[in-house]
């Protein structure tokens, strides 16, 4: 399921399964989290740019791979595993669930939305997450795998907006 795509016409009211109405400040924080997330994969354009700009092509080269390592600290941080922001983002509530700690922009973006991924939150997620993968293994028809994936966004907003 490696095709799901995070854009931000899918944060906040742009939700469809979402279980109630976002505050203003989450609202706010989901757009900064999506930001975030431009930002450590685009990164590296605006520094080849500017290094070029200023250096020339020594600068585009050193900027660009500076900017690069950057974005990858930048995607650790918030929480993002691999190079598939879906399956990354429940590897790391697995993460989560066993014990490890928030990195230090996950933390900020939790706080800042006033709600944390709790470890019980987590087990809750990781448990949807397994049981959607063994029921899409299963499925024989793209409207069977729809249906599985869209109950696990509907249950991962449930708990992940609960209190």
């Amino acid at each position: 399921m490696s095709g799901h795509k995070f854009d931000l016409s899918n944060l906040s009211e742009g939700i469809s399964n979402m279980p109630r109405r976002l505050t203003r400040r989450e609202w706010m924080v989901d757009h900064f989290f999506y930001y975030l997330q431009l930002v450590s994969k685009l990164g590296f354009i605006a520094g080849g740019i500017v290094g070029y700009a200023v250096w020339g092509w020594i600068g585009c080269v050193a900027l660009a791979i500076g900017c690069l390592l950057l974005g990858m600290l930048i995607r650790r941080s918030v929480g993002l595993r691999g190079p598939d922001p879906f399956h990354g983002w429940y590897r790391r509530m697995r993460e989560r669930a066993e014990g490890s700690q928030a990195g230090l922009l996950e933390w900020m973006v939790e706080r800042l939305r006033g709600n944390t991924f709790t470890r019980a939150k987590c087990r809750a997620i990781t448990a949807a997450y397994d049981t959607a993968m063994a029921e899409l293994r299963l499925a024989t028809s793209r409207e069977q795998q729809q249906a599985i994936l869209k109950r696990l966004d509907s249950e991962t907003k449930r708990v992940s907006y609960s209190d």
